[in-house]
C-alpha cells in the first residue's frame, strides 16, 4: 500500500498537532510543580525561622545521657541541610 504524498501531509500535521499539545501539557505541568514546589520551600523556611526564633525549644533533660549529643546530631544536620537547599534554590551562597 502507498498513501499519497498528501496523507503524509495530514499525518504529520495530526502529529505535530499533538506534539504541540503534549508540550504545552508538560508546560503547564512543570508550571504547577514549581509553584508547588515553592510553597514548600515557603514552609520550610517557616519552620527554620521558628527554630531560630527560639518557638521550638530543645528539651535539655537528656543532655546527661550517655550518647545523647551523638543522637542529636543527624536531626541538626539534616536541619542544616534544609537550610542549604533553601538558600540554593533561592540563589544564595
Amino acid at each position: 500500500m502507498s498513501r499519497s504524498a498528501e496523507g503524509f501531509d495530514d499525518l504529520s500535521d495530526h502529529v505535530a498537532g499533538n506534539l504541540v499539545a503534549e508540550v504545552e501539557r508538560l508546560r503547564a505541568e512543570v508550571a504547577e510543580l514549581r509553584a508547588e514546589v515553592e510553597r514548600h520551600l515557603q514552609d520550610a523556611e517557616k519552620i527554620l525561622d521558628s527554630f531560630d526564633s527560639g518557638l521550638f525549644i530543645r528539651d535539655i533533660s537528656r543532655d546527661h545521657e550517655s550518647g545523647w549529643a551523638m543522637r542529636y546530631l543527624k536531626p541538626m544536620a539534616a536541619i542544616s541541610r534544609l537550610r542549604a537547599a533553601i538558600d540554593a534554590a533561592k540563589g544564595k551562597p
